[in-house]
């Protein structure tokens, strides 16, 4: 079996104030303990990370790798590359080394868990696009109790012009295929309603590449999508800025939709005593399900498409699940070799769409 190097950045998390490197080697003992076929290096602290690997990993024969880079980060120190003075940053200094690492071959792909910023600059920078292709973030959300969808992007770029969404649609399709194995995804333009005269200039001009390119490219267009009805396509397509207020308004709804549910039972009684019958307790765990669904510990990242590397970036907040998942996704791209067939298709598209 070949072994999978997966790099995990622990400066990033937005609430790192008290250090919780806890999470990223706990999750790291845990993948390379169940015999995967993957080795993981974690970039921090490297005394505080050392001692917890050697608490956590004991006399384990296999044991994630510490490698050192500057430490604590907090969002009162955010900085992109330098400081005022001139001096980089501690985040900047953990991602760069992460980044460079990957480009030099040392690891095979790269997760951080929170500043999307500063990781999606950094691998622009050091490993570059593919062929002039505008990097997306996309990301899973849940579609079903039992299935997911693609939306992006959700803010590797704020604004992308017409042949960016079409890149977009091209490499979420590819992405769809490490795990969906479904080779015809059904790809939709977010839009403010269905009829082809809605929507942005861009998005009309987009709505036309699609609908002229769509066949040669092998992509399964299915037109305009609203946003309450994305669950009716497979891989939702816009602009970073939407996408990216589309993500976190579907995360406060279910996120509000739990507090009242939990209050609302919390506060009767006669509920309580109806949730131990079977009808009830079979509503609660359709409900449990849907939250596990919509749980971004549950994908652990959304991968930097169109780059020159596996990079996966996390939603902050990171937990040991997190972590976990994050590991175990970046090692299923790095596997499926997701960048070189990104490239391959990037090529084909430069090929029969010509600006």
């Amino acid at each position: 079996m070949t072994t999978i190097r997966v790099g995990i950045d622990t400066a990033a998390d937005e609430i790192f104030k008290t250090l919780p490197y806890e999470h990223a080697v706990k999750a790291a003992a845990r993948v390379m303990k169940e015999g995967r076929g993957i080795e993981v290096w974690i970039f921090g602290h490297e005394k505080t990370i050392q001692e917890l690997v050697d608490r956590h990993c004991g006399a384990a024969t296999k044991k994630p790798v510490v490698k050192g880079a500057a430490g604590h980060y907090t969002m009162e120190k955010k900085i992109i590359f330098y400081d005022r003075n001139g001096s980089q940053s501690s985040l900047d200094l953990t991602i760069n080394r992460l980044i460079l690492e990957h480009k030099s071959g040392s690891i095979q792909g790269v997760f951080s868990p929170g500043e999307s910023g500063t990781t999606v600059i950094s691998a622009m920078r050091r490993l570059r696009s593919i062929n002039g292709v505008n990097p997306a973030l996309v990301i899973e959300i849940p579609k079903s109790l039992e299935d997911t969808m693609l939306l992006g992007d959700v803010g590797a770029v704020i604004t992308q012009n017409e042949y960016d969404l079409l890149d977009i649609g091209v490499m979420a399709s590819t992405y769809w295929k490490t795990d969906k194995k479904d080779g015809s995804p059904r790809i939709g333009l977010v839009s403010n309603g269905t009829e082809e005269t809605k929507g942005t200039k861009t998005m009309q001009a987009a709505l036309s590449l699609y609908k002229q390119y769509a066949g040669k490219l092998g992509l399964n267009f299915a037109g305009y999508t609203e946003p309450n009805g994305l669950h009716e396509v497979d891989i939702a397509i816009c602009d970073g800025y939407l996408g990216n207020i589309i993500l976190k308004s579907v995360e406060g709804a279910l996120r509000l939709l739990k507090d009242l549910f939990t209050e609302d039972v919390k506060r009767s009684q006669a509920v309580m005593r109806a949730v131990k019958k079977a009808h009830v307790s079979s509503g609660l765990l359709l409900y449990k399900k849907l939250l596990h669904q919509a749980n971004p510990k549950s994908y652990g990242g959304a991968p930097l498409l169109g780059v020159n590397g596996n990079v996966l970036i996390g939603h902050g907040k990171t937990s040991e699940e997190s972590y976990y998942s994050a590991i175990l996704k970046t090692a299923e791209i790095a596997k499926y070799d997701l960048t070189a067939r990104i490239h391959s298709e990037i090529l084909r598209t430069r090929e029969i769409v010509k600006k």
